[in-house]
């Protein structure tokens, strides 16, 4: 059920309901002696077509949050930033419906969705948004290859900074949490190969590649 709930995803039928569905995958290493975690997300839309679905990349990037001197929950500090980021955005309304599917705190998903526990320490969930859950470890679906996708582009990222090969740009501070420091950035080139979900559940056998060119 993708309504309300846990929303653990199964399909992608549901999906084409919101006008955003993100994707977001987050990995943490210490590095120097300091905890650093990379947040990859994608952002897509979900369209019905007169065969099954389709997955639409607007942006053709990968998006990264880079966080140093993460809290405990670097998932959830990354899920809060990517949401309070969107409703920056132009398009967003008061009656925007975002999707943002990830593998973590799924237990938590029910009490953050309805706004009874805070997503990070004094800080609800914000109005339209939803947690959705896909697991990055099993499964052959659609949906779980593009958690699995944002997962090797976090842990390539955090790879080229452990060998030092990046900094792209200096550190700063973020509202969201006044002790980690924070970058933004992104890899272009972005390509969904085969983009049409022939099926209305998302079964194992459903064929989507999905990769980015750096």
């Amino acid at each position: 059920m993708l309504d309300g709930g846990t929303g653990a995803v199964g399909g992608v039928h549901a999906l084409a309901q919101y006008d955003a569905v993100y994707f977001i995958d987050t990995n943490c290493k210490v590095i120097k002696r300091k905890r650093v975690a990379v947040a990859a997300f994608i952002r897509s839309r979900i369209e019905a077509t007169s065969s099954g679905h389709k997955v639409i990349c607007d942006e053709e990037r990968v998006n990264l949050y880079e966080f140093h001197g993460s809290p405990k929950k670097p998932e959830l500090l990354a899920i809060f930033k990517l949401a309070c980021d969107v409703r920056k955005f132009p398009d967003f309304s008061a009656n925007s419906r975002i999707a943002i599917v990830t593998d973590t705190e799924l237990g938590a998903h029910d009490e953050i969705n309805e706004r009874r526990r805070p997503i990070v320490d004094g800080h609800l969930l914000p109005q339209g948004f939803h947690l959705l859950y896909a697991s990055a470890d099993v499964g052959q679906e659609a949906i779980n290859k593009l958690i699995r996708f944002c997962d090797r582009m976090a842990r390539r990222r955090l790879a080229d900074i452990k060998k030092g090969k990046l900094t792209d740009g200096p550190l700063r501070e973020i509202d969201e949490d006044p002790i980690v420091r924070f970058r933004y950035l992104y890899n272009s080139g972005l390509e969904i190969v085969n983009p049409e979900v022939p099926v209305v559940v998302v079964t194992p056998g459903t064929k989507v590649q999905i990769f980015g060119r750096r």
